[in-house]
């Protein structure tokens, strides 16, 4: 049985950038746990080498599967071409303009925040993919 897929924005939602500084976020330590379950994906908008850079600094990078990382300037337009390879997905972002588009092509979406706990996570994860 194929694994439900999770696809995750990076900036804000599994890392904390700054000036100084580049952290997880406690959705990022949900990922481990996740990945048992969950066919692991990518969906950030920026410069591909700069976006897989936090990962591996943050050690998240194995988690991902490669071939499920979509990385783009316009993520928006990003979305249907994911959708008609992959159906059964959810979006995790911190994005309200993603959070509507993903409405407007009936995607799945959580939207998260670097402030959500894991358990917050994993309970909206459960809500929005019932066994």
């Amino acid at each position: 049985m194929e694994k439900n897929i999770l696809l995750f924005d990076i900036d804000g939602t599994l890392v904390k950038t700054g000036l100084s500084f580049l952290r997880k976020t406690a959705i990022a330590d949900a990922i481990s746990q996740l990945s048992n379950n969950y066919e692991l994906g990518i969906f950030s908008q920026g410069f591909y080498n700069i976006q897989t850079l936090k990962l591996r600094l943050t050690n998240l990078y194995s988690y991902f599967s490669k071939n499920l990382i979509f990385i783009s300037h316009n993520k928006v337009g990003l979305l249907q071409s994911i959708i008609d390879k992959n159906s059964d997905i959810i979006i995790i972002d911190n994005s309200k303009k993603i959070q509507k588009a993903t409405k407007d092509l009936n995607i799945r979406f959580i939207l998260a925040s670097n402030k959500m706990t894991k358990e917050e996570l994993l309970k909206e994860i459960n809500l929005s993919n019932p066994l």
